[in-house]
């Protein structure tokens, strides 16, 4: 290692670079030519090699996050399956299906026979306001469906669709209700499998508003809350804070009818010691 002097600094030649002596950095290239010119001239060939750089840092390893990892695929989804028909079997599911519907206390033998009656009286008292009924049709029709299918045997029988589908795809069927040849609204297919979803729902577990809607419009014959939701006590619990929050705006004997079919339903389940107090075939 060979030590020098030029301009009041010392550096040092280690057989391939100059570094200065105190730092041991290399210096600026005009140094290093003049370095080289006093010292190492007579070492340097006509047509030098390039001239050696000082080693740089080892790089930081890159973080490769694991998102970058490919992940299997996902798999594919099942194949919907679809109602297509409110025929035959399925003709429950028609609005014109024989089926008891109240409308504001008053008994209809299916649902199409209460909606049109609510037609006639809208037109009596608001005639020539089509666009306004129009915006009525599917709040009327989501009611008389809610009643319908309180009836016990056809709410299990809705359940019993499963998640299929839901649509009325005859060739004359009405776009807007339906889906004729696979096109349109399909409107009350729509309102039906909103509905089976709030009944395969745990009735406690149901917005505020839809269990004070069940309590407005509650009758024996109409018992839009059932009886499983009756007999089940967290259910029960969460229709008398409803009642006591929403008393001044319903009946003052729905409490009571309510109590005593309650007590009814509990009398005839029977218990076993220390069981817990559910009807059964509840979830």
């Amino acid at each position: 290692m060979t030590e020098v002097e030029l301009d009041g600094k010392k550096y040092v030649w280690d057989g391939k670079n100059w570094c200065d002596a105190r730092t041991y950095m290399e210096p600026p290239q005009s140094v290093t030519s003049r370095l080289d010119d006093l010292y190492r001239k007579h070492e340097l060939t006509l047509t030098p090699g390039p001239r050696a750089r000082a080693p740089r840092r080892a790089s930081t390893p890159r973080f490769v996050p694991a998102k970058s990892v490919q992940a299997p695929p996902p798999p594919p989804p099942k194949p919907v399956e679809k109602l297509t028909l409110f025929e035959g079997e399925n003709a429950f599911l028609a609005s014109d299906a024989p089926a008891t519907v109240h409308l504001d206390g008053q008994a209809f033998p299916s649902v199409t026979l209460a909606f049109n009656a609510a037609k006639d009286l809208h037109d009596r008292l608001r005639p020539g306001m089509q666009r306004e009924w129009d915006d009525k049709r599917p709040a009327l029709m989501r009611r008389l469906l809610r009643s319908k299918f309180a009836h016990p045997q056809l709410r299990a029988a809705l359940l019993a669709t499963g998640d299929k589908h839901l649509s009325h795809t005859a060739e004359n069927a009405d776009p807007y209700w339906h889906a004729p040849s696979g096109q349109g609204e399909n409107t009350l297919g729509r309102l039906l499998m909103d509905l089976r979803a709030q009944l395969n729902k745990s009735y406690h577990l149901l917005r505020d508003e839809e269990i004070v809607e069940h309590l407005r419009e509650y009758l024996p014959e109409n018992p839009l809350v059932p009886d499983e939701a009756l007999a089940r006590d967290a259910s029960w619990r969460r229709i008398t804070e409803l009642y006591d929050l929403y008393k001044d705006e319903l009946n003052p004997e729905l409490m009571p009818t309510l109590k005593a079919r309650r007590a009814a339903l509990l009398d005839a389940t029977p218990k076993t010691p220390g069981a817990p107090d559910v009807h059964p075939g509840l979830r």
